[in-house]
């Protein structure tokens, strides 16, 4: 006589009378593995049933429905989450008076396969244009990388549009990913237009970009722990910190241990410009930009030379000020908008920079050559800048001549 399995379910049931058990009793491992047959055959399509004709085709090329079925479940494990980053404030009547602003910048950046930039970068021009959405949008079958304004709702809302967009991001760590958001309160708009493109996130040196293992870009340091790290290399530590910008950017503020670049574009960067030797290949080396996605790439082409402690600013400057605050930062931060600058943590508490010019004011001022062929982005002070009418010291200097 055939005894049915304890459970209630008729698939269980049918799963069971079809191993042919015929003594009293199943064995809870049997359960179980009855329940998951259930459950698995609830998600199964008819048309995927054994004996369905896409089962068969499935088959044929190498798949199955079980199969399928696990792919799903590992997609709908790896929810991509948003996370915010927003300036903190020494008073509540501070806070209070940024929370009535009524725009946003949104930044962020994500790392991940993208099959079809182009037909990406439309879903998200007009999503931007349907939401009054201003600023830059770069797409790449690397990822996304986006600097925004509009409305605080809009830009939020946008957010997760593009969490949405990639709710199995590979590289991920399973469940729990998020894509980190900094947003920065404005009374308007900080840019003119859209512009949303497929082309390359970031440009590298040929040779460093060529064949990089984006699955291999080095440990994020949350806010706290490079702080922390910082102050280890101050009580004499080993390591290096390498500020993976320009030297304008850095002019104008920077990490204190962080040397000038010697770049005035990232193309230009190697390890060899920023002074690493084969000797460093096991120094701890500390990296930053404006919002961290500077240092992926990077990150991965220092992994890919050799160097095996690879460590990267998570969020970048603009997560630690948010987070931290400005302790080891000087000056200010040189962002890609309307506001030229923001201060890093707290509004006028970084500590100035000299001038890199005269060396005796503090800087204030910076702006592009007005030489159209050299257009080079000066950093001063502002007596430095009334003297050089708008150029850059070489071309006032020939001017003159």
């Amino acid at each position: 006589m055939l005894v049915k399995a304890a459970c209630t379910n008729e698939v269980t049931q049918r799963w069971t009378a079809s191993l042919g058990y015929t003594r009293t009793g199943v064995s809870p491992t049997l359960v179980r593995l009855a329940q998951k047959s259930a459950t698995e055959a609830r998600w199964r399509p008819s048309w995927l049933s054994p004996g369905g004709l896409a089962n068969v085709l499935l088959t044929g090329l190498g798949f199955t429905w079980k199969r399928l079925l696990k792919w799903r479940r590992h997609i709908s494990g790896r929810k991509l989450t948003v996370e915010f980053s927003s300036p903190a404030y020494l008073s509540e009547s501070a806070r209070l008076a940024s929370e009535q602003l009524p725009c946003r910048v949104l930044a962020f950046y994500l790392v991940t396969a993208v099959r079809d930039p182009r037909r990406e970068a439309l879903l998200h021009k007009q999503w931007c244009r349907d939401h009054s959405i201003v600023g830059r949008v770069w797409v790449s079958s690397r990822g996304i990388n986006a600097q925004v304004s509009g409305r605080t709702a809009d830009c939020v809302q946008y957010a997760h549009f593009v969490a949405g967009r990639f709710p199995g991001v590979k590289g991920a760590k399973a469940k729990g990913a998020s894509l980190l958001c900094k947003l920065d309160p404005v009374l308007e708009p900080a840019f003119p237009r859209l512009r949303v493109k497929a082309k390359k996130l970031i440009s590298l040196a040929p040779e460093l970009d060529r064949s990089l293992d984006m699955e291999d870009r080095g440990q994020d340091l949350e806010p706290g722990e490079w702080q922390r790290r910082m102050q280890g290399l101050e009580s004499g530590k080993p390591g290096k910190v390498l500020d993976i910008r320009n030297n304008y950017e850095w002019d104008l503020g920077h990490f204190a241990p962080a040397k000038r670049p010697g770049t005035e574009e990232l193309v230009e960067m190697s390890p060899s410009s920023l002074g690493l030797t084969s000797e460093d290949k096991d120094t701890p080396l500390y990296m930053y930009c404006t919002g961290g996605i500077r240092c992926e790439f990077f990150g991965a082409a220092l992994r890919k030379k050799g160097f095996r402690q690879v460590y990267k600013l998570k969020g970048g400057v603009q997560h630690y000020g948010n987070t931290v605050g400005d302790e080891g930062w000087k000056g200010r931060l040189f962002v890609f908008d309307r506001r030229n600058s923001v201060a890093v943590g707290l509004e006028g508490s970084a500590s100035q920079l000299a001038c890199p010019i005269c060396g005796g004011g503090v800087v204030e001022e910076f702006w592009n050559c007005a030489n159209l062929d050299c257009n080079r982005r000066v950093v001063a002070c502002r007596a430095c800048a009334e003297r050089l009418l708008g150029c850059c010291q070489e071309c006032r200097h020939r001017q003159g001549q």
